[in-house]
């Protein structure tokens, strides 16, 4: 009886938002935000930059960074770090022994995934 109670109301929760379209998005305070909240706000406010997850496992598992760019070229591009405060130019980034994931600007980013692939080759093309 208590799964039959649970579907209902879960069927009940979904129907009303379905029908009244209202779904409030509650936004973490900034001192909570993660990497992925500073690059994903900055981009939308600063349309000329990109936005790429960095991260030393080839399929981008354990710890990965998430920050804006600008400028790339085959030998440099700019990184703006909203997490850390810092603006930098990264040099030789494509010998670095890191992976880039480069987020296309029609696709949202994903703040979990299980693994993503370096796509680099595409931005230089």
């Amino acid at each position: 009886m208590k799964n039959t109670k649970t579907i209902l109301t879960s069927m009940v929760i979904a129907a009303s938002i379905a029908f009244t379209g209202a779904v409030t998005v509650v936004e973490a305070p900034v001192e909570k935000w993660s990497c992925f909240d500073y690059s994903t706000h900055f981009a939308a406010e600063n349309s000329d930059w990109g936005i790429v997850t960095m991260s030393q496992n080839q399929w981008f598992r354990g710890v990965s960074h998430m920050v804006n760019y600008k400028n790339v070229t085959a030998d440099s591009m700019e990184i703006h770090d909203g997490l850390y405060g810092q603006n930098y130019t990264l040099y030789d980034w494509q010998d670095q022994k890191m992976f880039f994931h480069f987020w296309k600007k029609e696709s949202m980013p994903v703040r979990n995934y299980r693994v993503m692939q370096d796509n680099r080759y595409e931005i230089l093309t």
